[in-house]
């Protein structure tokens, strides 16, 4: 098992130890996780942070091997795969 594997099971089990997680297929790739937070405070997670997450992505600590090595060899079509268009 790839070490980035290793970490997204690892990861997944944290989560459903401390929150209510669904598991939507069986690769721990597709899940939902219900937590309630402090008052007022979820709209800034989905505002800010989540968009910061996805616009500034780190290909050096992956949970997507494959994701992270096509940002860091071919970033035109990386773009391209992450807007659905390849």
């Amino acid at each position: 098992m790839s070490s980035s594997r290793n970490r997204l099971v690892m990861d997944v089990r944290k989560l459903m130890m401390a929150y209510k997680v669904e598991l939507i297929d069986d690769e721990m790739k597709n899940f939902y996780v219900y937590f309630h937070g402090p008052k007022d405070s979820l709209r800034n997670v989905f505002e800010v942070f989540l968009p910061q997450l996805l616009l500034y992505p780190n290909p050096s600590d992956p949970l997507n091997d494959e994701a992270a090595g096509l940002m860091m060899s071919d970033l035109p079509v990386y773009e391209l795969r992450v807007k659905g268009e390849v």
